[in-house]
């Protein structure tokens, strides 16, 4: 079972389906990913580099905006990403 999961094929973000370890690499969709940070279950890991002001995109459709540059493997939450109205996603 992989560790991590893109929903849909427009996502630029992958969720995390068990703990994956800073520095830990991952494979999703034919990309490897070094993680830059530890990344819970259940939470976002950027697949691509998203410039801040973007959206990131997950289930093929907007969640929210970048609130700073996100590389690859960076971990996706309330620190760097403010949700649709105003949610944190």
């Amino acid at each position: 079972m992989p560790k991590v999961l893109r929903i849909n094929p427009s996502d630029n973000v992958a969720v995390a389906l068990e703990p994956v370890g800073q520095g830990e690499e991952v494979e999703v969709c034919g990309l490897k990913i070094r993680a830059k940070q530890a990344v819970p279950p259940g939470h976002k890991l950027a697949l691509s580099y998203i410039p801040k002001g973007s959206e990131v995109v997950k289930y093929g459709s907007a969640i929210g905006r970048a609130t700073r540059d996100i590389s690859p493997g960076e971990w996706v939450h309330t620190h760097n990403l403010r949700g649709t109205r105003g949610r944190e996603g």
